[in-house]
C-alpha cells in the first residue's frame, strides 16, 4: 500500500479500509485470496490518489527495493534513480501490471483477476515498449 501512496501514515489507513472492506464480504466464495485481497488494496489507493489529486502512482519506488546491505545500496543508488526514472514514464495502468508482476511476482492469470482486465491486456500491458 505504501508504494502506492508514498506516506506511511496514509498506507495504513487505507490498509485497515481494506480489512474493512475484505471483512464486510463473504470471504468464502473467494476463489484467490490473494489477487481478491490486492485488488481491493489496488482500486482503494486510486480511489484515495484521485482524491488526493495524485495520480503519480509510483513516485519512490525505491522503497520497495530491499536495503539489506548499506554499501550496496549506496553504490546501486544511481541505478534505482534510473530505475525509478523509467518507471514514472509508464502510464499508470502500464505500471500497475508491472509492479504487480515483479515487485509482487504474480502471475498473469492473476494480475488479470485483480486488475479485471484480460490476460492478453495483462501481457501486452507487461511487453509493451514504450
Amino acid at each position: 500500500m505504501f508504494y502506492m501512496v508514498n506516506n506511511y501514515q496514509d498506507a495504513e489507513d487505507l490498509t485497515q479500509d481494506v480489512f474493512i472492506k475484505a471483512f464486510e464480504n463473504d470471504i468464502t466464495r473467494i476463489e484467490n485470496m490473494r489477487a481478491w485481497l490486492l485488488k481491493i488494496s489496488v482500486n482503494t489507493s486510486k480511489n484515495y490518489l484521485k482524491k488526493k489529486n495524485r495520480l503519480n502512482l509510483f513516485e519512490n519506488l525505491t522503497h520497495l527495493i530491499s536495503n539489506q546491505n548499506i554499501e550496496k545500496e549506496i553504490s546501486n543508488n544511481e541505478t534505482r534513480d534510473e530505475l525509478v526514472s523509467l518507471i514514472n514514464t509508464l502510464s499508470p495502468k502500464l505500471r500497475e501490471a508491472i509492479i504487480l508482476r515483479y515487485v509482487h511476482q504474480l502471475k498473469v492469470e492473476e494480475i488479470s483477476k485483480t486488475l479485471g482486465i484480460p490476460v492478453g491486456t495483462v501481457k501486452s500491458r507487461i511487453h509493451k515498449e514504450n
